[in-house]
């Protein structure tokens, strides 16, 4: 699972929002791996290639396509890209699933087959909170190189070049410190400014979660 800060896809001040605060439980501990790594956004930021930040300053356009089927299909499992619309929405009409994507502060665009693409604008960098803990008055916070379901745009609409995103992810990955679990511990992160993953694993692994919308 590569390092992210969860649902960074959702602006700050909207609504559905990202979590301000997560807080993980080992309930077993993996025999093999099973870490969970953890970076500081401000070190990722601060080794990133500067032409990129520039490029990705403006914001970000998170696209995600969904083919025509039926409510009643049967559940796909790769994290909601190749369901349904109506499935995905709990609707029937193009006229609900608008109202729907609206809501959530997305744009509808429709392709063929009735194929539904919702386009998600985000930020890239979001005003702190706490600067002084911070220390800097912006955070780099986005999910851009994370698109398990969607596409992710320039703020101009224009996909991101694949050499873009393996920087990105090479650099959390080269900031990323693994937190060993054992059972019964209790990790919190701080989701504005601290990214979280997964190392592949060997035998049974149990970890519950919980977020917190207001930090």
């Amino acid at each position: 699972l590569a390092p992210h800060n969860e649902q960074a896809y959702y602006l700050p001040d909207g609504s559905p929002t990202y979590p301000r605060r997560i807080l993980f439980c080992s309930l077993q501990a993996a025999d093999v791996g099973g870490e969970t790594p953890v970076a500081l956004n401000r070190n990722i930021l601060s080794t990133l290639r500067p032409d990129v930040v520039e490029k990705l300053r403006p914001g970000l356009i998170y696209e995600q396509r969904m083919p025509s089927g039926s409510r009643n299909d049967p559940m796909v499992q790769n994290l909601g890209g190749a369901q349904p619309w109506q499935k995905a929405f709990g609707v029937d009409s193009k006229q609900e699933v608008e109202e729907k994507v609206r809501e959530q502060g997305c744009q509808a665009v429709w392709g063929d087959a009735d194929e539904l693409i919702v386009q998600r604008r985000g930020a890239t960098f979001v005003r702190s909170s706490r600067p002084e803990v911070d220390g800097a008055e912006e955070i780099w916070l986005n999910q851009a190189h994370n698109f398990y379901s969607f596409t992710p745009c320039y703020a101009d609409g224009t996909e991101i070049e694949e050499e873009v995103l393996s920087h990105l992810t090479a650099e959390m990955w080269r900031h990323s410190v693994a937190f060993t679990w054992q059972r019964g511990d209790v990790l919190c992160i701080d989701n504005e400014v601290c990214t979280h993953s997964r190392t592949s694993f060997e035998g049974p692994r149990k970890n519950c979660a919980a977020v917190c919308l207001i930090g």
